[in-house]
């Protein structure tokens, strides 16, 4: 977890954009200032992030979907407080 909170989220995202909410030792909870994770990526970064997007997350398109592995999901969304 520790991994890629910081060598993809802080690498790719400024820490303005998102908020960890809650952590676990396999689990991480965030809440995105965006709509999509893509929007939040740095300016300079864009090209590196879609290079490397495969290396942290699962493919949106995969031959036999595999219901262990979710990536990322929206479980609330709504106004801000």
């Amino acid at each position: 977890m520790l991994e890629y909170y910081f060598d993809f989220l802080l690498h790719f995202i400024h820490r303005k954009y998102f908020q960890c909410v809650q952590s676990d030792t396999d689990s991480l909870y965030m809440a995105f200032s965006s709509e999509t994770l893509a929007d939040s990526v740095k300016p300079h970064m864009r090209c590196e992030y879609f290079e490397n997007l495969h290396h942290w997350l699962p493919l949106d398109v995969c031959a036999e979907p595999d219901e262990r592995i979710r990536g990322p999901g929206a479980i609330f969304t709504g106004e801000p407080l």
